[in-house]
């Protein structure tokens, strides 16, 4: 399969699910919602962490993070998906997750 075709599919299979997520996701009060990239997570565990914990003001916050940094410990030997897709597609996709986190009024990490 050439890249081309690749593309095109990542582009529908976006598509294809992004719209029932944002049906799905209407319900959930916007400050109950928490969304960020994968990539952010991996390179800051912790500053996502407090960013989708601390608003919620959820119980145990301390002890609920405290085993976070020995389980980041467990994970150097991970490796992400290798197969890289090419720039445009990449700006493609992040500015259509950019008008879902704007339509809630959330800001991209």
């Amino acid at each position: 399969m050439d890249r081309d075709r690749i593309e095109f599919a990542v582009r529908v299979r976006y598509v294809t699910m992004k719209c029932p997520f944002l049906r799905e996701r209407e319900p959930i009060q916007t400050d109950n919602l928490f969304e960020f990239r994968f990539e952010d997570l991996k390179a800051d565990t912790l500053v996502v962490f407090e960013l989708v914990y601390r608003p919620l003001f959820l119980p145990d916050r301390e002890r609920t993070r405290a085993p976070v940094p020995a389980c980041l410990e467990t994970l150097p030997g991970y490796e992400n998906n290798v197969f890289r897709f090419n720039q445009t597609l990449m700006e493609t996709v992040g500015r259509r997750r950019g008008f879902a986190a704007r339509e809630r009024g959330q800001a991209s990490l």
